[in-house]
């Protein structure tokens, strides 16, 4: 089954999905009632007492001064990297798909729109920009917040959630639930690159309660965003690395290279003189049609054809080519050299269609290539094409069927351990389930289980027994180990 990708705009989970309206900037709190309930039970009567409940405090991006690298899964371009072309965004991936807006101390708004707080931005790297700063962060220094950073109100564009799965239709939580790996976030840098040059990306806070806590400096109510859109602002920055943009060579410089010719009108038609055929086909004094190749210039224009002679050249064909073509009598000893061969010309494509005329089981594309005399030209010199290089083809497609004796042998196997398995199952299924145990112990230490083999998580468990042994002697107290147990 093919997997298919869902983005989605912004991802929760936990108390933070409960947020809602905007906070400014400010830490959240959450008053939550925590429910304790003491249960005493005396003579058949039970008595409840509820307990109080405490405000549990849910910190926004004031309260974070530092993210752990182990986050991180995946930077673009690679740190270091020489050679990424600067026609792509940069991006950093988390493993967390709700890492992005963990902090975040608003709710989507009613475009469903959701500031993450954090944002990835690109900027060149010359001296001064990135200096030390407290926490063991560095600060970022930029002189014009509009030439250098994007929009503050936009960076909700630039961060999103990726999910793999075979179901279009999934749901995002469940899957998050049962298989966290498949999904991840990803911020982007919409700023577009210049070859040929040194880059910083970082990691920076969107919200000024963010910027002020990795500046080492008391947030006393701080709102909005952690920059302005003009002016100067130092960032603190959670992540970085270093590249290099490559010369201009990648696919879009190269495009632009690209100049339009205007060809004239001869190119890619041909003429192609039908006047007299011969072969039973009719004859048309002075008719020529066009003979038009694979590539032809915008300008050319194909030749008027009579629509009259087009019908009878299309008859005559069609009667050349039908199967019940007049062969040699059994009985008659037939020699070449005696006897006129019966020849008709190709009808092409029937090979590929499995029809062998053109009756109306024929698919109408079988008709175009065979009753055009013109379109019949371009049939003509495939089959020469291969006719020349039927060595070369034939030695091609038998290196490609090379593999095929092995495919063939594994699914020879796998239809064996089908039918084996499937006059098995009433059986097995018939068998208690410590007994089935035992039965598949000899394959327990080749099977996969949760956290190593099924061996592995038996020898790991609870129970006093192993599972997969067998009882002797007429105790059911006791037990010796099976072979599978003893071999392991």
């Amino acid at each position: 089954m093919s997997e298919s990708i869902q983005f989605l705009p912004w991802f929760r989970t936990g108390l933070a999905a409960t947020i809602e309206g905007d906070t400014g900037g400010t830490p959240v709190m959450l008053s939550l009632a925590v429910a304790v309930e003491a249960v005493r039970a005396d003579d058949g009567d039970t008595e409840v007492t509820d307990l109080p409940g405490r405000s549990i405090r849910l910190h926004g991006p004031g309260a974070v001064t530092a993210v752990h690298d182990d986050q991180i899964i995946r930077r673009y371009p690679e740190p270091g990297a020489t050679d990424p072309e600067p026609n792509y965004f940069c991006a950093v991936e988390f493993s967390s798909p709700d890492f992005p807006w963990r902090f975040t101390p608003a709710a989507p708004d009613a475009d469903n729109r959701l500031q993450p707080w954090l944002a990835l931005v690109v900027v060149e790297d010359v001296p001064g920009v990135l200096r030390s700063g407290p926490f063991g962060l560095d600060v970022l220094h930029i002189e014009d917040s509009a030439r250098e950073l994007p929009p503050p109100a936009d960076v909700w564009a630039w961060a999103h959630v990726q999910v793999d799965s075979a179901d279009p239709d999934v749901d995002p939580v469940a899957l998050y639930a049962r298989s966290p790996a498949a999904l991840r976030s990803r911020l982007l840098c919409p700023r577009r690159l210049i070859a040929d040059r040194s880059w910083i990306a970082c990691v920076v806070p969107t919200y000024e309660a963010g910027r002020l806590a990795g500046l080492g400096i008391v947030n006393s109510g701080a709102t909005g965003h952690a920059w302005p859109a003009t002016g100067p602002v130092e960032l603190p920055v959670y992540h970085t690395w270093r590249f290099r943009t490559s010369e201009r060579g990648d696919f879009e410089s190269l495009v632009r290279r690209l100049r339009p010719v205007e060809l004239p009108p001869a190119v890619g038609v041909r003429d192609l003189d039908i006047s007299r055929p011969g072969s039973g086909l009719p004859d048309a004094e002075g008719t020529i049609v066009s003979f038009v190749g694979a590539l032809v210039s915008p300008a050319a224009t194909a030749r008027q054809w009579s629509p009259r002679h087009r019908r009878q050249t299309a008859a005559a064909l069609r009667e050349v080519l039908r199967d019940d073509v007049p062969q040699p009598a059994p009985d008659i000893d037939y020699d070449p050299l005696q006897h006129d061969p019966v020849v008709r010309p190709a009808l092409y494509g029937s090979v590929q269609s499995q029809c062998t005329s053109l009756d109306d089981s024929a698919p109408r594309w079988m008709e175009q290539l065979n009753l055009d005399p013109s379109v019949r030209s371009v049939g003509r010199v495939g089959a020469a094409v291969v006719r020349r290089d039927q060595e070369q083809l034939m030695d091609a497609a038998w290196e490609a069927a090379k593999g095929l004796e092995e495919v063939n042998r594994r699914l020879r196997a796998a239809t064996l351990a089908l039918e084996a398995g499937t006059a098995l199952q009433h059986r097995l299924d018939a068998l208690p389930g410590e007994r089935l145990l035992q039965f598949a112990g000899p394959s327990l230490a080749r099977v996969a289980g949760g956290r190593g083999t099924l061996l592995r998580e038996l020898k790991q468990s609870i129970s006093p027994t192993p599972p997969d042994s067998a009882p002797t002697g007429g105790s059911p107290d006791r037990a010796v180990p099976s072979r599978a147990t003893r071999s392991a």
